[in-house]
This record gives C-alpha cells, structure tokens and sequence, in this order.
C-alpha cells in the first residue's frame, strides 16, 4: 500500500488544511474495480468468453427454467445498450450457448433461451469462478466477510441513493 501512502501524503502536502476523509474508501474503490475487472476477465478467459457474455449467460441461468428472457429483460438486468446487446447475443448465438424464438404472446419479437451446451458452459464458468473466488478471499474469516459485506452494502447504498434520486 505504499503507492497509497504517497497519494495521500501528496493531498496532505497540497492542501494541509482540507478534510480528505472522503477520499481514501473511493480510491480504494477505484482500485479495487480496476482489479476485479482483471480477476473476471482471467475468470472466464480458459472458457473462450468476455465477462460480458458470462453475464448474458448467467443472466438467463438465474431467470430459471426454462432459461429464457426477452432481450428487453436482458438489457435491464445486465444495463447494456440494445447495441452492445445484440453484438454479445450474436456472438452467444454463433458459439450456440443461446438461441432465439418467436414470443408466443407476440410474433415479432423473439425469446433468447440458454442451449443445453449454454447451460452447462454456465454451470463450469460458475464453478471455475467461485473456487477463484474462494482463493481469492479464502484468508478471510467468515465474519471478516460478513462485515466486508455489511460495510460495502451500505456504500453501495450510498452510491445508489447519489445516482438514482
């Protein structure tokens, strides 16, 4: 943490008199996101996939059998635009882990719903994720992680009540 100590020594020597209290769980933050976005990345790259597409997958694992959301669902789930959206389910389509069908209540539009190759890519991505998981926190205690927990559910609470008024 020593690149921390110099960045907050840094705002002290610029500005001896403010309150920089705010500061260091943001940069923290920060480097955590920069962080998680690599272990992701690492996470579902032996699969052939972006984290992006494990969470179309993913998305329509959790919706339950028969494993099926409309795009519209998806866009709100993952808050992807319907663009990027459609580039990921063509790619998903073309390695056949998802594929389309008419909506039975209207004709013009379609259903995405997870193969049974989806299904089971879905379950080893998870799997493969949660042990990386499990090393990663594994010198945690479990009340350590319930307190991590606690901690950043109200941050994110914090940041949710910011951006959503």
């Amino acid at each position: 943490m020593e690149w921390f100590d110099k960045l907050s020594a840094s705002w002290v020597k610029a500005n001896p008199h403010e309150d920089y209290s705010v500061l260091p769980p943001l940069v923290r933050i920060a480097r955590i996101s920069l962080l998680m976005e690599s272990f992701q990345k690492e996470a579902v790259r032996p699969f052939d996939l972006a984290p992006s597409d494990y969470g179309v997958l993913a998305a329509l694992r959790r919706s339950g059998s028969p494993y099926r959301l409309a795009p519209s669902e998806l866009y709100g789930v993952l808050e992807r635009s319907s663009g990027g959206m459609t580039k990921m389910l063509k790619r998903l389509e073309g390695l056949a882990l998802i594929e389309r069908s008419p909506s039975p209540e209207d004709g013009r539009s379609s259903l995405i719903q997870l193969t049974k190759k989806g299904q089971n890519l879905e379950k080893e991505v998870f799997t493969a994720y949660l042990s990386r998981s499990r090393d990663l926190l594994g010198d945690l205690s479990k009340s350590e992680l319930r307190e991590i927990d606690a901690v950043l559910e109200k941050l994110l609470s914090q940041f949710e009540k910011y951006f959503y008024r």
